[in-house]
């Protein structure tokens, strides 16, 4: 059974989801209105990247000098007050564009140093037979944060305007540091090796690095979410907005209708993955496998579609596929490693995946300008299918080696 720990938890993660939400869209929408253009306001989304991409180096350093317990708390407190100080100061004085890039910047790098602990504290959190469980509850509660996030912002802003909009978010925000202070003060501390002459800064910083290519199963998960990262891409709201527009000749209400559909997917395919954990966690390979090789036969029908109805039931099937794959790799991982020493393989692979969407993004926006845009629907199918290729082998060695033990 779940504890009243992990609950609190997920409430936490979700009023955090919530917060960053409402404070990117406010912010996008402030940029865009001041500035009248799009390339001030998609230079946000890019900040953020390169934010969290630095933190990513550097976090098993902090984790390591000032322990989970306290970055688990400070770090979410510190950039609580860094927001509030921002946003009083900005509804009364107003604010500059650099200024305000630069507290971007300083946020996104604080939550790249905290991401991999809210990652890592899951097995601490939940029993390891319950970790399927625990990540599917996880995952449909941020779906639906995010869903109303993402509905409801827009109109608060329109309703109430951005200062007011901003109260809310602080409200959010100061909330969830509340409710982690509560569960740092009752989660275990990680193991620390202190006074080794081999405990270098240098060799903490790579000891994530070391380990997620040593460590077999967390292997096959980067390799597999690199190429899925880049795959991933294709969904990214441009792409799909020209999509609809050309492949199915339909208006944007269809890029909404698609994007619900995918989402309403997903919370299919977590409440299966809750209801079924103990499926989950006995076939967690098989899983993915099984999924992303689904997921990539149904992008490849995808990009030759061009029935919108047909597309949506599609889309929406990719949901549940996806889902129970995502949970299931997830749970692999946090089952391959020591909660301390995930906390760093979370932190090089959020590097990886990073670096790895922000590549993919260009590279994708080149292909579907030069060879259309069915293409990289049709590529990203490709690439998925060649993923799902690497669980397959990797099962099947794993069959051989207990067939020769046996």
């Amino acid at each position: 059974m779940l504890t009243k720990e992990f609950y609190l938890f997920a409430a936490a993660r979700n009023f955090l989801v919530i917060g960053d939400i409402g404070y990117v869209m406010v912010i996008t929408f402030y940029i865009f209105q001041e500035t009248g253009s799009a390339a001030y306001a998609a230079l946000f989304p890019f900040l953020n990247t390169i934010g969290s991409l630095m933190a990513g180096f550097i976090a098993p350093l902090v984790i390591n000098r000032f322990g989970n317990r306290k970055i688990m708390f400070f770090l979410p407190l510190i950039k609580a007050i860094v927001m509030s100080v921002f946003i009083l100061f900005f509804i009364f004085t107003g604010v500059n564009i650099l200024l305000l890039f630069l507290i971007v910047l300083v946020l996104a790098f604080m939550e790249g140093l905290v991401r991999p602990l809210y990652h890592s504290s899951i097995p601490l959190l939940a029993p390891e037979e319950l970790l399927p469980k625990a990540n599917g509850i996880l995952s449909v509660t941020f779906q639906l944060s995010q869903i109303a996030a993402y509905s409801i912002t827009g109109i608060i802003v329109a309703s109430i305007g951005v200062g007011n909009t901003f109260y809310i978010v602080i409200a959010f925000m100061w909330t969830a540091v509340i409710q982690m202070g509560i569960i740092a003060s009752k989660i275990k501390e990680f193991e620390q090796v202190i006074d080794d002459e081999k405990n270098t800064k240098w060799n903490e910083m790579k000891a994530g690095w070391i380990l997620l290519w040593q460590n077999k199963k967390i292997r096959l998960v980067t390799m597999m979410d690199i190429g899925e990262g880049i795959a991933g891409s294709v969904w990214i709201g441009a792409i799909t907005l020209i999509f609809v527009s050309e492949a199915l000749d339909k208006g944007a209400e269809w890029w909404g209708y698609i994007n619900s559909a995918y989402y309403i997917g997903a919370l299919i395919g977590g409440a299966c993955a809750i209801a079924a954990y103990k499926f989950v966690e006995r076939h967690l390979i098989l899983n993915i496998a099984l999924g992303s090789m689904a997921y990539s036969i149904l992008a490849i029908v995808y990009s030759f579609i061009d029935q919108a109805v047909m597309a949506l039931i599609l889309v929406l099937l990719m949901g549940p596929v996806y889902q129970v794959r995502d949970i299931s790799q997830q749970t692999l991982m946090q089952k391959s490693a020591r909660p301390e020493d995930l906390s760093k393989v979370y932190a090089a692979h959020s590097v990886i995946l990073s670096a790895t969407m922000g590549f993919s993004v260009v590279l994708i926006g080149l292909i579907a300008d030069v060879f259309g845009i069915r293409i990289v629907y049709l590529l990203a199918g490709v690439i998925v299918l060649l993923t799902s290729s690497f669980s397959l082998l990797f099962m099947v060695g794993n069959n051989r080696s207990r067939n020769k033990i046996a």
